[in-house]
């Protein structure tokens, strides 16, 4: 699979438009990511060094590397001496995401997304860096078929660093037009939110989003980690 894609942006082909679900994979795996980037250089190098003159190559639009929106991030301190930190995707940035201005083949729930082999897409993969440490904050989701037209929301908060010691008591709020939840995030880094209906957060067009997302991460006191 990696090589094909590789030697068709080599000649090439746009990835995110063309192959959807993979472009989603490559942007939500950095080591993917770094992966096919690698080859990518490695097959180009290739072809310019071969003896027997070549075509010129075609030009190649390697844009969709950036393309997963970033959501807007701030970090206060709390009164209990924890930190919040507040990531935001706009409209602008949800409507690119769900539906992009590419003919997009895959759909679901009427959502233009382009989704891996388990069916899952990533809203976005962001650092939060603390005064304690960094962490990779990664919120993901995948269409439900009962209830109908609902979207299954997860979490993951991981630590860039190890710690031996002690691990943060986590709370997260999302925040989308009239869906709020709350969930506190497990010791494995990892939380799901209650099912979110489709429609609650699409126009009366049904071709775009009306809210914001907003999530709101919480640290609030240090438990000691059971060994």
């Amino acid at each position: 699979m990696l090589s094909f894609m590789v030697s068709e942006a080599a000649h090439g082909v746009n990835i995110a438009e063309r192959y959807p679900a993979f472009h989603q994979r490559l942007l939500a795996d950095p080591e993917l990511h770094q992966r096919f980037q690698d080859s990518l250089d490695l097959l180009l190098r290739t072809q310019t060094n071969t003896l027997e003159p070549l075509p010129g190559p075609p030009s190649r639009d390697l844009s969709f590397l950036q393309t997963r929106p970033r959501p807007e991030q701030s970090l206060t301190p709390t009164d209990s001496g924890g930190w919040a930190a507040q990531l935001r995707l706009s409209l602008t940035k949800l409507n690119s995401l769900f539906f992009p201005t590419r003919p997009g083949p895959v759909t679901r729930h009427g959502l233009d997304i382009g989704l891996d082999e388990d069916n899952w897409f990533t809203l976005f993969r962001e650092t939060v860096a603390t005064e304690t440490g960094s962490w990779s904050v990664v919120l993901e989701g995948t269409p439900v078929d009962e209830p109908v037209n609902s979207l299954k929301l997860a979490l993951m908060v991981v630590p860039l660093a190890e710690r031996e010691r002690e691990w943060p008591c986590l709370q997260a709020t999302l925040t989308w037009g009239p869906y709020q939840e709350i969930v506190a995030i497990d010791k494995n880094g990892r939380s799901t939110f209650p099912l979110l209906p489709v429609a609650s957060v699409l126009d009366e067009t049904g071709q775009g989003m009306k809210d914001d997302l907003s999530l709101r991460l919480v640290q609030t006191v240090y438990e000691e980690i059971q060994v």
